[in-house]
């Protein structure tokens, strides 16, 4: 480096921040126009235009999250109306199944009823045999 070059690097490094972003942002000293040719605006708008592109990635997933949760819920509100409607698989199953065993326990229940019918037969006979034997027993004492 040229000793001229040295000198105004150090007077850089010495002035405010005011001064070097006027320094650096207006290389020619053209006003805007030479703000709009410089470095400082470059670097800005690829600054902004990144965090622009950052925010709206971040709202397109938001809205495809969104998306993808509402069609969610709608399958969910659908299979949970048929549900309610006509049942799950697994209750079909279970209520053919229920269906057997209960037609199966209602025939062995009615054997069961035509046997013990015989019961109250055999009952009504034996208090009758009871009493015949006990006028017996007291003809038989007389």
């Amino acid at each position: 480096m040229s000793p001229e070059e040295e000198r105004i690097e150090r007077e850089l490094r010495s002035e405010s921040a005011s001064h070097y972003l006027r320094a650096h942002s207006r290389p020619d000293g053209n006003g805007w126009r030479g703000f709009l040719k410089s470095n400082l605006f470059s670097a800005l708008v690829l600054f902004f235009l990144s965090q622009a592109f950052l925010i709206g990635g971040m709202i397109v997933a938001m809205y495809w999250r969104l998306n993808l949760f509402s069609e969610w819920k709608g399958n969910v509100e659908s299979t949970l109306k048929r549900m309610d409607d006509q049942g799950t698989n697994h209750s079909h199953y279970a209520d053919e199944s229920q269906d057997k065993k209960l037609t199966e326990l209602e025939t062995r229940l009615h054997s069961v009823e035509q046997d013990t019918g015989h019961l109250d037969v055999l009952e009504s006979e034996h208090r009758r045999l009871t009493k015949d034997v006990e006028e017996l027993k007291l003809k038989d004492k007389k």
